[in-house]
């Protein structure tokens, strides 16, 4: 199948992966969840276990039910969808986090389809356990090949149809229709024919406005569960009536969560929401270090709308330490800062929309957990949110686990220097387990992080010879793309370098960009490149052929510290040594037109103490 076409069925696959979505003291099913005895304590017990995020423990509750009642279809159906859950267990924050592989997911998801199987040869006239198997078919579809990829899907849809036949009243096969609705209108009829040609299979249309009708029938029957009006919210999002899906996702926001699917899908509207509220809120943090400097060491929240940045709404104060270097989690729930002192602080930040965000200081322990005595030098999450990485002032090198910070590597000898990290990046064609490093001796290496072994030294083209490694990014998007910027006699280049299939790293094109290059970043689609330059300058560039698209010449008085995308590529955020903060809006390099208003970026900005008299950082949810 073409890569366009695999790409957009990765969408389509994931139209029933939502589970049982429902709050089941408002069933109004006959006969479910009314049990006798142990197997009722057994199920209160595991839709608190569920509630709790613990699905292991739960699963086993329900496990123990079938055991009891081998032949109830419906102990086996909730024990099917508990299985299929735990598909998700890497995705939330807390304790009953789990590190998980594609095989664990498509093993989990082969074992509760086959218990859903079981369970509609219990009872042929239930619907939960067509709803079982349509949700762990459109699962495990997400991890296996294309073919098998089209068969589950097709193979989901009868369940879900044979579901809603059976149980029209039910919310929960209201809501699968739904998502069938909403993911096949996604697919364009481009990606369609490539699979009636690839493989034989028509897949049924659907429409945004199919969809929206099942969600809010879904509604109606079980207006507490939080999943229907974040879907609902998508929809009308879609269909571009924003304040309508303001209002739901707004509505949304205000429910419980009783499991894993409500609680992801949760996060999910608040970002949808921010994304159509038109604004975001930054985090801009420094101070002068010493208690004796006059200047607090201080964290401000100030919002953004378009280019302006309003007055802060908020502040949280640091102490006698001031952040040198930020990190924001994927999810936006908690920001890494790096402390001029050594160490890290976690800083916790809970979203109260429309309002400013809320963050306090989570731990106040968390440098004791890092080992070593250097100073942070540069930090950064994997794009999936499972790892960090950081670069230390005496050349180490470290990789943690995240939310434990175990440490998983740390280099320090084997790199062969010790000058100081300036830049780390994880690979996510690599699945992040292959991080790229540049240090203050001009120096950029690539590494197998989990074995520990180097992959490649980074060589420059004779024309370069005597240049130096800068900063880094990989590409996004799956691409095995690799940029850097260099710096070679008080000039600024940019390198795009590409791995064959054999593994051999190759340089493709260089652009000279002017003065030196003093912050990079490049955009989540991974189509364009965003550079800050030493004096003050910001510009923006389509990746594929280092084409300048925008050129900013009086961006900031000073050199830029950090730049970076919103997530839509849509505007680029930069901080400088001046102390300030901009926003620039940029238009995409396919040429569309662009809004005014932008969604949620991450920016890091250290105004370094011989220049200034404040360090300072800049970072927006």
């Amino acid at each position: 199948m073409a890569a366009a076409g695999s790409g957009h069925w990765a969408v389509g696959a994931a139209a029933l992966s939502y589970g049982f979505r429902r709050r089941p003291e408002r069933r109004r099913d006959s006969g479910l969840f009314r049990f006798g005895g142990s197997a009722k304590d057994l199920v209160k017990k595991g839709k608190k276990l569920e509630a709790n995020l613990d699905v292991r423990a739960a699963a086993k509750c329900y496990e123990e039910c079938t055991q009891q009642k081998p032949r109830d279809s419906e102990f086996r159906s909730l024990l099917s969808k508990a299985i299929s859950d735990m598909t998700y267990l890497d995705e939330i924050q807390g304790p009953h986090r789990e590190k998980l592989t594609d095989n664990d997911k498509r093993r989990f998801n082969t074992q509760a389809m086959e218990h859903a199987k079981k369970a509609i040869e219990l009872d042929t006239k239930a619907f939960l356990p067509h709803v079982a198997a349509c949700i762990s078919m459109g699962r495990l579809a997400l991890f296996s090949d294309n073919k098998r990829k089209c068969q589950l899907a097709k193979d989901a849809r009868e369940h879900a149809v044979r579901a809603l036949e059976l149980g029209p009243q039910s919310d929960l096969t209201h809501h699968l229709m739904g998502r069938w609705h909403y993911e096949m209108a996604q697919l364009n009829m481009v990606v369609r024919t490539l699979i009636r040609m690839a493989f034989s299979t028509n897949l049924p249309p659907g429409t945004n406005q199919d969809a929206l009708k099942s969600y809010q029938q879904a509604a109606k029957l079980n207006p507490t569960c939080v999943a229907h009006h974040v879907e609902i919210g998508r929809c009308l999002s879609k269909m571009g009536r924003r304040k309508e899906a303001e209002q739901a996702l707004k509505h949304a926001s205000t429910l419980g969560c009783d499991d894993i699917n409500t609680y992801l899908e949760k996060i999910e509207g608040e970002k949808l929401l921010k994304n159509l509220t038109g604004g975001q809120y930054l985090f801009l943090g420094g101070g002068g270090g010493k208690k004796n400097s006059g200047i607090p060491n201080r964290l401000e929240v100030v919002c953004a709308n378009g280019e302006q940045l309003a007055e802060p709404s908020g502040s949280l104060s640091l102490g006698n330490d001031p952040p040198m270097r930020s990190a924001l989690h994927p999810s936006g729930r908690s920001l890494l800062l790096a402390m001029g002192n050594g160490g890290l602080q976690q800083i916790a930040v809970r979203p109260q929309l429309p309002s400013p965000p809320d963050v306090y200081a989570e731990d106040d322990g968390l440098a004791e957990q890092i080992p070593g005595t250097a100073v942070v030098r540069c930090l950064r999450f994997s794009d999936d949110g499972r790892f960090v990485g950081m670069g230390f002032t005496d050349g180490s090198v470290q990789v943690l686990e995240w939310p434990s910070l175990r440490c998983l590597l740390h280099l320090k000898d084997q790199r062969g220097t010790r000058d100081a990290l300036r830049n780390v990046d994880f690979s996510p064609a690599h699945r992040n387990r292959i991080l790229a490093a540049t240090a203050e001796d001009g120096t950029g290496a690539l590494w197998h992080w989990e074995r520990g072994q180097p992959v490649a030294s980074l060589e420059l083209p004779p024309e370069l010879k005597g240049g130096q490694f800068n900063l880094v990014r990989f590409a996004r998007g799956g691409s095995m793309a690799l940029y850097t910027a260099v710096k070679l006699k008080g000039v600024g280049w940019l390198l795009h370098w590409a791995q064959s299939p054999s593994g051999d790293i190759s340089l493709i094109s260089q652009r000279t960009c002017g003065n030196i290059m003093t912050a990079f970043d490049i955009s989540p689609s991974g189509h364009a490149l965003a550079i800050g330059q030493q004096e003050g300058e910001v510009k923006y560039l389509a990746a594929e052929k280092l084409v300048p698209l925008r050129h900013v010449r009086w961006a900031h008085t000073i050199f830029v510290t950090a730049i970076t995308f919103a997530q839509d590529g849509k505007a680029v955020m930069s901080t400088s040594a001046d102390a300030t903060a901009r926003v620039t809006v940029v238009e995409p390099p396919n040429g569309r037109s662009v809004l005014h208003n932008i969604t949620p970026v991450l920016c890091m900005s250290v105004m370094q103490y011989q220049y200034l008299t404040k360090n300072g950082w800049a970072t927006c949810l």
